[in-house]
């Protein structure tokens, strides 16, 4: 598991991306072509980075709600959550690589 102070960066790139969106949208801003390009640029450089780490969380949720069904199912759908969950796993690791 990644370490806790790296979610804590990533949540606040999270944030920053945000409200550099909200920012993108505010007409004083588009007024000033040097700080709408400024803001514009850091938005694209974070903007891989939210994209990874939204499918990263949705990949542990993903998972961690097939290991709930696992636990609540029998026969064919139990293996059928397990495998999904173990799916789920993998993709989560692969992205925090």
């Amino acid at each position: 598991m990644p370490d806790p102070d790296l979610f804590r960066r990533l949540d606040e790139l999270v944030r920053t991306h945000a409200e550099l969106t909200a920012a993108l949208a505010d007409p004083a801003l588009i007024a000033d072509h040097a700080r709408y390009r400024q803001t514009a640029r850091r938005h694209a450089e974070l903007e891989h980075v939210v994209e990874v780490y939204a499918g990263y969380r949705l990949a542990v949720a993903d998972a961690q709600a097939a290991r709930e069904l696992v636990r609540e199912s029998s026969g064919k759908d139990r293996e059928l959550f397990r495998a999904e969950a173990e799916e789920n796993d993998q993709r989560a690791g692969a992205l925090a690589e």
